[in-house]
């Protein structure tokens, strides 16, 4: 959840703040670590993701190529199927 800096940003009511959650895997995880690069190829410790609502989230840090990459599927409500087909299990 990200929120607004108030001495940056215009006031924003309670609807702007949303629980915006991320589900991987840890092989997904270990995957996605791996993968983060800076742009000069160098293991990136940190990565970030950009979205102004839950149509679309891409990765906007840690891309060495800086392509977007699409995250939206990783969203826990996308991901709940799969996240009661685990713990089923």
């Amino acid at each position: 959840m990200y929120a607004p800096d108030p001495s940056k940003t215009t006031k924003v009511n309670a609807d702007w703040y949303k629980d915006c959650t991320l589900l991987f895997t840890l092989k997904e995880m270990k995957d996605f670590m791996a993968s983060c690069l800076t742009r000069k190829g160098h293991p990136d410790k940190m990565f970030g993701f950009g979205f102004d609502d839950e149509k679309k989230i891409v990765q906007t840090r840690g891309d060495k190529d800086r392509h977007f990459k699409e995250f939206t599927n990783y969203l826990l409500a996308n991901r709940i199927a799969s996240l009661k087909e685990k713990l089923s299990a």
